[in-house]
């Protein structure tokens, strides 16, 4: 297998992967699909940074962060191996 063809498979897998990161996390954790709709109160900025909702929407942000940064990596990979 000669090297355009490779760099080409390892971008077409990276964007693959990024694109399904992105559509799995890149939505909001608030909107998720079957949810109970409680709305959660806190008494002080301390305790809303450490609550497992904001826990969770960080982790989400980067995961969905990680997906598009595999994805542009993925292109730009593509794209070199049209130089190479």
């Amino acid at each position: 297998m000669e090297m355009q063809s490779l760099l080409q498979i390892i971008g077409l897998l990276l964007n693959i992967l990024g694109l399904v990161l992105i559509f799995t996390y890149g939505i909001s954790p608030f909107l998720k699909a079957g949810s109970s709709g409680h709305q959660y109160f806190y008494s002080n900025e301390q305790e809303l940074k450490q609550s497992p909702l904001q826990k969770q929407k960080k982790r989400w942000f980067l995961l969905s962060l990680i997906g598009l940064l595999l994805s542009v990596s993925g292109n730009l990979l593509q794209i070199s191996a049209f130089f190479v």
